[in-house]
């Protein structure tokens, strides 16, 4: 598996906290993608604590978490499931150059469409589920590119 932890500065009145594991380093692959937006509006996590994920919407969520699959190198994929029930765990979370450490417990991921001039996720009726417990990433943060 890859994986890695990047804070995006580009913007310094709105940083982005991003991990993102990979299965495979090369398409097909499958993501799971965990975005903080730090900064107003949403004012996500930027240290540790638990963080619930109930009732959370793609469009609004400060702590979003995210599996695509069957994505390909233009980073289209086949089907998106987002997290809108269980708590990510952050044991440790700072700035570049220090640890990150998270445990995703009881997460439920949903089969999701999403507007793509909303980003309103919406549930797909009889879509799949994905449930993911104790789930562990632990490295070090790096700046984003």
């Amino acid at each position: 598996m890859l994986h890695q932890a990047t804070i995006d500065e580009a913007d310094p009145l709105h940083p982005l906290f991003l991990y993102q594991a990979r299965d495979s380093e090369s398409a097909p692959f499958n993501e799971l993608q965990i975005a903080s937006y730090m900064a107003e509006p949403y004012f996500g996590p930027s240290s540790p604590g638990t963080y619930s994920l109930e009732g959370s919407n793609y469009a609004t969520c400060a702590l979003c978490v995210v599996l695509v699959t069957g994505c390909d190198e233009g980073y289209s994929c086949d089907t998106v499931f987002f997290a809108d029930a269980g708590t990510v765990d952050i044991v440790a979370m700072g700035d570049v150059g220090t640890p990150f450490s998270a445990v995703l417990e009881d997460v439920v991921f949903q089969e999701v469409s999403l507007n793509p001039t909303t980003y309103e996720s919406t549930p797909v009726p009889g879509g799949d589920t994905w449930c993911v417990d104790g789930f562990t990433m632990d490295l070090t943060t790096q700046q984003a590119l």
